[in-house]
């Protein structure tokens, strides 16, 4: 999903292992039962957070915000 968000962005850029790239940087829990977001942020772009939101334990958007 990040990499679909970006455009193919890690990939292109960084060759064979572009994951090696995001530092998790914290989570936030909702509360609700399998709601909660994974913060990161990337390496090679040091002003922007890579939020992942997850429902029922499943990933269901990313926000980048720079």
């Amino acid at each position: 999903m990040i990499d679909v968000k970006l455009g193919g962005w890690l990939e292109r850029s960084l060759g064979n292992d572009p994951w090696s790239e995001l530092e998790w940087q914290g989570a936030r829990v909702t509360g609700r039962t399998g709601e909660f977001q994974l913060h990161y942020s990337c390496r090679s772009w040091p002003d922007a957070l890579v939020t992942v939101a997850f429902e029922d334990c499943r990933p269901v958007g990313v926000q980048i915000d720079d």
